[in-house]
């Protein structure tokens, strides 16, 4: 994607996180992360999504997966409420590349009373 097309259409890049564009009109905003040849887009403007969805439909061959559901690792189950992000497969996948897919679950890594310390003897 170039980036002059979200110039064009008044998006500003973020100055902290160049893939990020923010297009703000009133109090409705949309956020267009890129990533490669991919973006994903929110807002709490449907008419503004559409409006950015067109625009990108006349300049790139674009395909409209719909609500996202997996992204770079990230798991995303959208509700009528909110969003609930996670890395349940990712995880998985970490524990079969190095083997370890039996191994017993626990809610914490490490003893809760173990004292960690920066010397290397322990104190």
């Amino acid at each position: 994607m170039k980036e002059s097309t979200l110039q064009e259409e008044w998006y500003e890049q973020c100055p902290y996180e160049h893939v990020l564009y923010i297009k703000k009109k009133g109090e409705d905003v949309i956020f267009i992360a890129l990533y490669v040849d991919d973006l994903i887009f929110t807002g709490n403007n449907a008419e503004l999504i559409e409006a950015f969805k067109e625009v990108m439909k006349k300049e790139f061959e674009m395909t409209d997966l719909g609500l996202m559901k997996y992204f770079l690792g990230l798991e995303v189950i959208q509700w009528k409420d909110g969003i609930f992000v996670l890395q349940e497969m990712y995880a998985e996948e970490v524990l079969k590349k190095f083997k370890m897919t039996s191994c017993n679950p626990v809610s914490t890594p490490m003893e809760p009373s173990i004292k960690l310390s920066k010397y290397a003897d322990g104190d």
